[in-house]
């Protein structure tokens, strides 16, 4: 399977992630979305920049590593999970911006991971003529990390 580009429901809000060919996530939404297609368009925006958006390595104090995409200045996209060292953070974005550049959005729309868990692992589909509202809602992320500009 290619990578793609998945919704999914996270805290009331939706949220995208970048899978890769091997299922791992390689990438999510720095912002939840109150509507799918909101979500949808900025997997896509976000896709089209990757190749050349800026990308700041961000460190927790030396001990973990994440990078943030960011367009026009303002953060999009940020890492699926922490690396240990740098070195793994930088070669983490070289995979995404390959991957996003591939990847195709999925229309399908994933539950809350709490009601999976609690055994309500159904999936389903948002129609192509849904309406959606126009706005989105900020989550926000961990104070006191320090940005380090990736060239």
């Amino acid at each position: 399977m290619d990578a793609r580009f998945q919704c999914y429901l996270r805290d009331g809000a939706i949220m995208w992630r970048l899978l890769g060919r091997n299922n791992r996530s390689l990438a999510r939404s720095v912002i939840g979305f109150t509507g799918v297609d909101l979500a949808q368009a900025d997997a896509v925006t976000v896709a089209e920049v990757a190749p050349h958006a800026p990308v700041d390595l961000v460190s927790d104090g030396g001990s973990a590593w994440r990078w943030v995409l960011l367009v026009d200045d303002v953060a999009r996209a940020t890492s699926g999970t922490t690396y240990a060292r740098r070195l793994e953070c930088v070669r983490a974005v070289d995979r995404f911006r390959r991957a996003a550049a591939t990847a195709e959005v999925s229309r399908e729309l994933l539950p809350d991971r709490a009601r999976r868990l609690a055994g309500n692992g159904a999936r389903f589909t948002i129609p192509p003529d849904a309406t959606q509202p126009e706005h989105s809602s900020p989550v926000s992320e961990s104070p006191g990390s320090r940005p380090s500009r990736q060239p």
